[in-house]
């Protein structure tokens, strides 16, 4: 169990998370509704920086719940059968296949109903994936989902299953899981109501329920969940719910795709910055650490590799500034060139505003190339060494961090060491797997009881 202290001081990211989450669920709800206690309370917790007490976050969360109901009710939420058929149809046809791990030989059998709310490229997608394909042959696990991408072909059994208690309840007939594992990320009002009637379906059928969460804010607060899985230390002691067990389970990446050695920084460095530009973990105020790196550093250019809402603010402002020719855009690109992409850089830089792990960055590491980024979240966890952790929304102390490894060719071999070491002993898919595999096991066991650790 984790530690019941809250921490120092909430990040802006995560008392933004509070914010938006209540004027959403307000307005879900109905023009007219309001919950001024609620908010008040919530705004004096957060306005000095505290976390919410469990009561208001359970307040939140009932919220949450009855604008769902408000939202569905009386509503088609579901596609009818020939529209899921012929979405199916299309995914044989034109999906393209995420990268898939091989079966763990030693991983003990259970049979895991894996619920995401949508099925996509993604890191929480991505997890999903990874421990479905590295079950054992046979004690097969599949996937369930409100939504599977037209362009996405899962390699692993799987079904959408529409907002139909009936539907959920024939999945897990056919299924028959002895475990049911909920992939939990913020998402659309539908999706939110679609996740707790499948958590409603599992505990009437008396079906241990594991949730994984990996994003800022709170995770699903039911009391009926045996077990919750953060993916960082950070991540965990923002979001724990007080009386559910839980415990960290890091991210995990095939490193094996990525590796490669460290190269010593070039002449005309190349600096990298890989990322969703969704504007929650980063926002437009990276901006500012561009134009400050290319400043400092004459001689570089930068390469943008993600998309997002917040990718053209980020552009014009770096156009504004005038060196915008010194800084390539290349927008989403393919998983299978990523190490490419990665191992071209000299240094790459994560600029988050705050972030529950950091899985680019463990890519780049891997790739050999060294990270520098802001010290939050979870970033320090990864980054390591002092050189490479500047002061959270300093532009200017991240770009002297990146010139120092950048001209100093001991440093830049010194700071990737370090971050190395780390991530090859703890950041492999097959320890994840593992990992994961071992928990749902022991969530069977009856020695592992309700409210242990």
């Amino acid at each position: 169990m984790s530690d019941s202290s809250d921490p120092e001081q909430l990040e802006p990211a995560v008392t933004d998370w509070y914010r938006r989450t209540l004027r959403s669920r307000l307005r879900q709800r109905g023009e007219s509704h309001s919950e001024p206690e609620l908010e008040s309370e919530l705004e004096a917790s957060i306005g000095a920086g505290d976390r919410p007490s469990e009561s208001t976050r359970l307040r939140l969360e009932d919220l949450g719940r009855r604008a769902a109901e408000t939202w569905t009710e009386g509503r088609r939420v579901g596609r009818s059968r020939a529209a899921m058929l012929g979405r199916r149809f299309a995914r044989r046809l034109c999906g393209r296949s995420p990268h898939q791990c091989a079966p763990l030989t030693d991983a003990r059998g259970t049979r895991v109903l894996h619920a995401i709310g949508d099925l996509q490229i993604g890191g929480a997608q991505q997890l999903v994936i990874d421990l479905a394909c590295s079950a054992p042959v046979e004690s097969p696990h599949r996937i369930v989902a409100r939504s599977i991408a037209l362009r996405y072909r899962p390699p692993v059994e799987h079904a959408e299953v529409p907002m139909s208690r009936t539907a959920m309840h024939l999945e897990f007939e056919r299924f028959q899981p002895e475990v049911v594992h909920v992939c939990h990320y913020h998402a659309s009002v539908l999706t939110r109501a679609w996740y707790r009637l499948l958590c409603d379906v599992a505990a009437e059928r008396a079906i241990p329920l594991v949730q994984s969460h990996c994003v800022i804010g709170d995770p699903l607060i039911r009391g009926d969940f045996q077990k919750l899985v953060f993916c960082s230390e950070w991540s965990r002691s923002r979001s724990f719910v007080s009386g559910v067990p839980d415990c960290v389970i890091s991210p995990g990446s095939p490193l094996d795709i990525f590796r490669a050695p460290r190269r010593d920084p070039s002449e005309t460095p190349v600096i990298g910055l890989v990322y969703r530009l969704d504007g929650d973990k980063i926002d437009s105020n990276a901006s500012d650490v561009l134009r400050a790196i290319l400043e400092r550093l004459p001689r570089s250019r930068i390469v943008v590799v993600g998309d997002g809402p917040i990718r053209a603010a980020i552009e014009a402002r770096v156009q504004g500034s005038g060196l915008g020719e010194r800084v390539r855009w290349l927008g989403n690109v393919p998983f299978a060139r990523l190490p490419e992409l990665h191992r071209s850089f000299d240094v790459e830089i994560a600029p988050v505003r705050a972030d529950t792990f950091g899985s680019g960055s463990i890519h780049a590491i891997s790739s050999g190339t060294p990270v520098v980024g802001y010290g939050v979240g979870a970033l320090p966890s990864i980054l390591r060494h002092p050189a490479a952790i500047a002061i959270p929304g300093s532009p200017d102390d991240l770009a002297a961090r990146v010139s120092g490894l950048l001209e100093n060719d001991g440093l830049h071999a010194e700071v990737h060491a370090a971050q190395l070491a780390h991530t090859e002993a703890n950041f492999d898919s097959n320890t994840m797997n593992r990992r994961y595999h071992e928990l749902f096991s022991r969530i069977l066991d009856p020695g592992e009881g309700r409210h242990s650790a």
